[in-house]
């Protein structure tokens, strides 16, 4: 996680792992969930969220696309 910048902008303060019972706060995952409730599940398989979430994984070196997010299957 140290080396994951996803991870490391919420788990990592002074270069250093937080441990159990430290503060955690995922604003942006909050934010995508106030999303998907106002919008319903079509907001998380399209658009912003499926955009950013591809772009998430393909950085870790995912595969995954657009198409398998919006379960479109492909021959």
């Amino acid at each position: 996680m140290l080396d994951a910048p996803a991870w490391k902008d919420i788990y990592v303060r002074d270069n250093a792992l937080l441990v159990e019972g430290d503060f955690v706060q995922r604003l942006a995952y909050g934010r995508t969930l106030e999303k998907i409730a106002r919008e319903g599940a079509q907001a998380f398989y399209e658009g912003d969220i499926a955009e950013s979430t591809v772009k998430t994984l393909a950085r870790g070196g995912g595969v995954m696309d657009l198409d398998d997010v919006r379960g479109r299957r492909r021959p």
